[in-house]
């Protein structure tokens, strides 16, 4: 049920904060109110507030429409105190990867989930748009990644746990089964809904942050144009889960698509980070290809190896030019020197990138990836992996305990992820996210303590 506040405040800050406010606290503004939202105070960070009772009315001052906004949805919690109170984030980087290629979520869903976002206090919705198995947003000039990569004849599936049976999570593949349900799926969106989920978000104080991730998990792309991928395959769009061999090619032409793709992400998300990926290439593919041999000779690279780091840089390039920093999926090699490092897989949490003197965001595995099953005797079907148990998601910490003091600065935030792979729909997607992330969102605002 939505509360009904009363807000008393100058235009020059309900002007930033009217349509956020009510969306999603249902606030609205009035002469004789009970909550009353001062101008900015420049003393308090960005998202920092006081709250304060003055003769029944609720005082808030804020840094900013940010942090008013926070404080009002403490208020709209009930939890906060009776007196005086100050509060801030212990990360300014609090969010939620959702993956939207594996399965296309439409777009209410996105909107129901930036409100639930917000309340729990997370400020970025990462969207993983683009992989094997599906490509999400049409770009110019590229017409056959939606007609073509947004689209898959069939998914491969696997049951649920079954008693007596062997446990999927033993498996070496994770699970992974070997049925093909031979119904086509996929789905894209448009420019306008893109934006409009942008927009939605912005009024909630949550920015969106994109990902086109390359150069692997391009199985769609390279099924709509041949010619990205090394040796031209023809290839349909994955419809298996995990890992494949096929990656870009390091030609002129694919710089060109890099330039195009990103170039359109950045027109329609204005927010300053884009993701591009970079995990999990099959070198192997690359090693193989006498081009690809060739080009990274021609390129002055020591081998073919190094054309992961070479195809980060190029599109840490071009986001830069346009405004942009880009973050990369960091599993304990340095890709981009002006990244930032996302830390997913290395033992020692991005410490070692942050002693090289990048910024981290930690989103550690086994932490932070709701799709893990919640408990040992988990039946949830959606689920797969390993067990991520509400204990565990609660002691997630966006600073490494191993980290050094002068180190603690690189590290911006955490979010938590939700991989869908077998998620198909609105209600498997919700039995993973809750309440693991209310206590990973907790864990983001409060460093680890807990008012």
């Amino acid at each position: 049920m939505t509360t009904d506040l009363t807000i008393v405040a100058g235009d020059e800050i309900w002007d930033a904060l009217g349509a956020a406010a009510s969306g999603v606290l249902g606030a609205r503004r009035d002469s004789d109110g009970t909550v009353c939202v001062l101008g900015p105070d420049i003393a308090l960070g960005p998202e920092e507030y006081v709250l304060r009772k003055e003769d029944g009315v609720t005082v808030v001052r804020a840094g900013s429409a940010a942090g008013a906004f926070r404080a009002l949805t403490r208020i709209r919690r009930g939890d906060h105190p009776a007196d005086v109170y100050r509060d801030a984030p212990a990360h300014p980087w609090r969010g939620l990867m959702l993956d939207v290629a594996r399965w296309f979520v439409p777009v209410e869903e996105l909107i129901v989930l930036i409100d639930q976002l917000a309340a729990r206090r997370l400020n970025v919705l990462h969207l993983h748009l683009t992989d094997d198995q599906g490509w999400r947003i049409p770009i110019p000039g590229w017409s056959r990644l939606t007609e073509i990569g947004a689209w898959r004849d069939g998914t491969t599936t696997r049951g649920a746990p079954i008693e007596g049976a062997p446990d999927p999570r033993a498996d070496d593949d994770w699970g992974h089964g070997h049925r093909h349900d031979g119904v086509r799926h996929g789905g894209h969106y448009t420019r306008a809904d893109l934006e409009r989920v942008v927009a939605y978000a912005a009024e909630r104080f949550v920015t969106v942050v994109p990902e086109i991730d390359l150069p692997g998990h391009m199985q769609a792309a390279i099924a709509a144009y041949p010619q990205l991928g090394v040796g031209a395959p023809d290839l349909p769009v994955a419809t298996r889960f995990g890992l494949g061999p096929n990656l870009l090619a390091p030609t002129t032409e694919v710089e060109r698509f890099i330039g195009d793709v990103l170039d359109e992400v950045c027109d329609i998300f204005p927010g300053t980070h884009v993701h591009v990926g970079g995990d999990e290439p099959r070198l192997e593919t690359w090693r193989q290809d006498p081009v690809s041999i060739a080009r990274a000779a021609e390129l002055g690279l020591p081998d073919t190896d190094a054309l992961r780091r070479w195809f980060v840089d190029i599109a840490a390039s071009r986001l830069r030019g346009r405004g942009r920093t880009a973050l990369y999926w960091y599993d304990g090699e340095v890709l981009s020197e002006e990244a930032i490092a996302v830390s997913w897989l290395a033992d020692d949490g991005g410490v070692a990138a942050a002693r090289r003197g990048a910024q981290v965001i930690t989103a550690d595995h086994t932490r932070t990836y709701l799709n893990y099953f919640a408990r040992d005797d988990d039946t949830n079907p959606f689920a797969c992996g390993i067990v991520l148990d509400e204990a565990r998601a609660a002691r997630f910490r966006a600073v490494p305990e191993m980290t050094d003091d002068e180190l603690a600065g690189a590290f911006l935030g955490g979010q938590a992820q939700l991989w869908t792979e077998y998620a198909p729909h609105r209600e498997a997607r919700e039995s993973l996210l809750f309440p693991r992330l209310d206590l990973i969102a907790e864990a983001l605002w409060n460093g680890g303590s807990h008012p």
